[in-house]
């Protein structure tokens, strides 16, 4: 049986450790002490548009990834995914000058996207007050994940 060395135990580590064993990879991750320490960075946001339309291809992985995670989600959480993972669409609101861009980017992939002003915002989201001239824009189908509860999912599932 092959043999592959992961370094770094976060998600992408186990991850990754997963992947091979399902390849038939005998796996082992080296850890350091602080486990997850880039997982946790994230805040469990699932795709990242602050630089969506900046790195060809990346456009098309985090595409291809955002696709992936419902699933891999519903393979690691069973019949309660949230619970398990936090996985959940709470969606996300851009502001500031990039946020025409960032519509135009999304429409062109078919995501959803709807342009707020500062009324329609306060109207989706009470507390918040921008001012008059921000540009806002809401992505209502952007994901995230609880990531402590996913790296407990991912670790029973290693």
């Amino acid at each position: 049986m092959p043999a592959c060395l992961i370094v770094g135990g976060g998600i992408a580590g186990a991850l990754a450790a997963r992947a091979l064993a399902q390849a038939g990879f005998e796996t082992r991750v080296l850890n350091a002490a602080l486990p997850g320490a880039a997982t946790a960075a994230a805040a469990g946001i699932l795709f990242r548009v602050g630089d969506a339309g900046h790195a060809g291809d990346w456009d098309e992985d985090a595409l291809t990834g955002r696709a992936l995670w419902p699933a891999l989600c519903r393979e690691l959480g069973g019949d309660d995914v949230e619970r398990e993972t936090g996985f959940e669409r709470r969606g996300l609101l851009a502001a500031g000058a990039g946020a025409e861009r960032l519509a135009r980017w999304a429409r062109v992939r078919g995501l959803a996207a709807e342009a707020l002003d500062a009324a329609g915002c306060r109207a989706r989201f009470p507390l918040l007050a921008p001012p008059a001239d921000t540009e806002l824009l809401w992505l209502p189908d952007v994901a995230q994940i609880e990531p402590r509860r996913c790296m407990r999912a991912l670790r029973r599932d290693l």
